[in-house]
């Protein structure tokens, strides 16, 4: 039980992967994130605003919701695309070939597009679980 209140507080902490929650730089930068798309209003309200304040952003898609005009045009506005599963389903106590898959998928049909960097983020959608 204590091991579980550690982690519950813990301010960067992931169970699969490397969890990335510092980057060393002189600047002073915030990462704006935005999941569960791409979805028309989402893109539609997100892009202007980014544009107009010289902003970029990471887009974590969910694969079976990938519309090829949506991610082109976060891709074209500069942005950076990763991966937030195939489903979107809860990972936590599933085995780790339920884990692959639903990123395999996702990079899968990201990449059927001449659009997309080689290699995504990943952010595990609604959990996660040992490797």
């Amino acid at each position: 039980a204590v091991g579980l209140l550690k982690v519950s507080k813990a301010q960067c902490f992931a169970l699969v992967g490397e969890a990335v929650c510092h980057a060393s730089t002189t600047e002073r930068l915030v990462a704006l994130t935005f999941d569960d798309g791409p979805t028309a209003e989402g893109v539609d309200a997100v892009l202007p605003l980014l544009e107009r304040y010289h902003a970029k952003g990471t887009f974590f898609l969910i694969g079976e919701r990938v519309v090829p005009h949506l991610v082109q045009r976060i891709v074209d506005g500069g942005h950076e695309i990763g991966n937030h599963s195939f489903n979107h389903h809860r990972m936590v106590f599933r085995d780790s070939s339920f884990y692959d898959d639903e990123i395999r998928r996702t990079d899968i049909t990201v990449h059927r597009h001449p659009l997309s960097a080689e290699e995504l983020s990943t952010r595990v959608a609604a959990g996660a679980i040992p490797a």
